[in-house]
């Protein structure tokens, strides 16, 4: 087995057994680009990684440190990743150019701005990294601010060479950023830091506050579309106010940023007039419904009412039938009577006569 393999496996002491020799540092692994270094971080194999650029120090042979993997990870950059502070500052004790820019583009700075450990982004910075760098993204301080890292960001701009002027895959400078996130204490430092320069270096300031991104945006332009009104009315105050912010720049659909604010303006009237002619019709509606159903209220007790006033009619009309009918049996029951009668008198009479006919005999 090779060190590589005990690296990987986190085999210490068989890792250590291979370094008394002369190992390949060079090796990589062709599944994933990851070197012996990336392995022993992955790990978190504090004491393994030590070892290993000890023995790398004392090699005569060329080797770069900055060896990415195939996710673009240098072993400095996995350990800001993996957010590994002890195997980030194992490796800073090593002579390595920590501007080392992969081929996304980005530097171990740019991955720095953007973890929530702000000691990675302070000690690259104290190794002399250049904190201006661009990538696809933007600057580091652009990358801090998209992933709402606000110390970061304000560690950055305490950078006396930080630049406002970067711009990102969007045209947004770092000012267009901060308004777009919407985040207050770095939109309020970059003000600061800009009316500071205002004196020295006018021409610069009013370069960052004009400039346009994709868009065609200005900043004030973006505040007033983000509808972030306390920012706009602090640009105002301090840069529209002293002819630092142009007003009349127009975007790319033609537009200042007043008519914007102004067609915002009348759009917000319209959808609150919208809202009340929609509230009104709910309210129309809903009486509507209530009358309607109020009326089949009404509808539904008198066909009630119709329908009892009908089943009594009905009974009554049931009695009758039933006090005629026994009316007519009573009758019929009299004549039968009075029949029954009539010829048992008859029959009695006929007995009589008889019996009477025999006696004279």
């Amino acid at each position: 087995m090779s060190l590589l393999k005990f690296v990987k496996g986190d085999n210490t002491n068989k890792a250590m057994e291979f370094l008394q020799g002369s190992p390949n540092l060079l090796e990589i692994n062709d599944s994933d680009g990851r070197t012996v270094f990336h392995y022993a971080l992955e790990n978190n194999n504090i004491q393994l990684l030590t070892e290993l650029l000890i023995k790398l120090s004392e090699s005569s042979e060329f080797y770069n440190l900055n060896i990415e993997d195939h996710f673009g990870h240098t072993p400095l950059i996995l350990a800001i990743h993996n957010n590994y502070m002890q195997g980030f500052d194992e490796i800073l004790k090593f002579k390595i150019d920590v501007n080392y820019k992969t081929k996304n583009g980005k530097t171990a700075l740019h991955y720095a701005a953007e973890s929530h450990i702000c000691q990675f982004l302070e000690k690259l910075i104290k190794k002399e990294g250049k904190i201006n760098t661009n990538c696809a993204e933007g600057s580091c301080l652009h990358i801090a601010l998209k992933n709402s890292q606000v110390e970061n960001a304000l560690i950055l701009l305490e950078e006396k060479d930080i630049s406002l002027k970067e711009i990102d895959e969007n045209g947004d400078s770092p000012f267009h950023t901060v308004i777009k996130e919407g985040i207050p204490d770095v939109f309020l430092k970059i003000c600061q830091i800009l009316e500071k320069k205002k004196e020295n270096e006018g021409d610069l300031v009013k370069q960052i506050l004009n400039a346009k991104n994709s868009s065609g945006n200005t900043v004030l332009h973006e505040a007033i579309l983000k509808k972030r009104s306390n920012l706009q009315q602090i640009l105002r105050e301090k840069f529209v106010k002293t002819f630092l912010l142009e007003e009349k720049i127009k975007n790319k659909e033609g537009k200042t940023a007043n008519e914007i604010e102004k067609f915002l303006e009348e759009e917000e009237e319209n959808q609150k007039l919208a809202a009340l002619e929609k509230k009104k019709m709910h309210v129309i509606k809903n009486r509507e419904k209530q009358e309607q159903k109020k009326k089949e209220t009404i509808e539904a007790e008198q066909k009630m009412k119709e329908e009892e006033e009908l089943k009594k009619k009905m009974k009554e009309n049931t009695d009758k039938t039933h006090q005629k009918q026994d009316k007519i049996g009573m009758v019929y029951m009299g004549v039968i009577l009075i029949c029954a009668f009539i010829l048992m008198y008859l029959a009695l009479n006929y007995l009589a006569e008889k019996k009477k006919d025999n006696y004279l005999d």
